[in-house]
């Protein structure tokens, strides 16, 4: 692959790995909804706190490849109600699908912030989306145009067997550029969150520093 074909090949792969990253975020807000709200469920009365606690090994042990097979399967593209159309596009149940892992993994960080009332760290979170987001290109198996479907198509498309390497290591870099500037931007972030939580704790307690001295 000369320069100019991999210069051509950046706006379309930009636009592909935007959908991933749009799965990902999606995925972790509606998953971290779910996790915070079987959180709270889990404290609830003992019938409830079983289901709670069910709901959470079932969405933990289930993979979401398989679940994002189940709900292409499951979930119909249309519906209607009361002569209103709806549709479900493979965005959604691709968004559903990988919203389930990271429902057991928010509802677990939760509870455990809560028992030992650790500070709220951006880091784990900032790996489960990682996480989150190299597992947005199983999307593909139902249609979505993210970016490993966007490389697919174009080796498909050149016939060169000899364009997979090149074409493939152009979407690690994608990935592991973003990987890097979010793990660089989420420790900043820790960093600021543990030394306001360490003032606001001198601000309660002014002896506990002059005790450590």
């Amino acid at each position: 692959m000369n320069q100019i074909e991999f210069l051509i090949l950046i706006p379309s792969f930009l636009k592909a790995f935007s959908l991933n990253l749009l799965i990902a975020v999606c995925a972790m807000l509606v998953g971290s909804l779910c996790g915070f709200y079987l959180a709270n469920l889990h404290q609830s009365s003992r019938g409830i706190k079983y289901l709670a606690k069910s709901i959470i090994l079932m969405f933990r042990n289930i993979p979401s490849f398989v679940l994002l097979f189940y709900l292409a399967l499951i979930i119909p593209t249309q519906f209607s109600i009361a002569n209103i159309h709806f549709e479900i596009s493979p965005i959604a149940k691709a968004i559903f699908a990988l919203a389930a892992p990271v429902t057991g993994f928010a509802c677990g960080y939760f509870l455990e912030f809560k028992a030992h009332k650790k500070p709220f760290l951006l880091a784990p979170w900032n790996q489960y989306f990682i996480v989150i987001l190299m597992a947005s290109t199983t999307a593909s198996v139902i249609g979505v145009k993210e970016l490993m479907s966007t490389a697919n198509a174009r080796i498909a498309i050149s016939g060169d067997s000899q364009m997979v390497i090149p074409i493939y290591s152009l979407v690690a870099l994608w990935f592991i550029s973003c990987s890097l500037i979010l793990s660089a931007t989420i420790k900043r972030l820790d960093k600021v969150i543990n030394k306001r939580s360490q003032c606001k704790e001198q601000v309660a307690n002014p002896h506990l520093d002059q005790e450590s001295k």
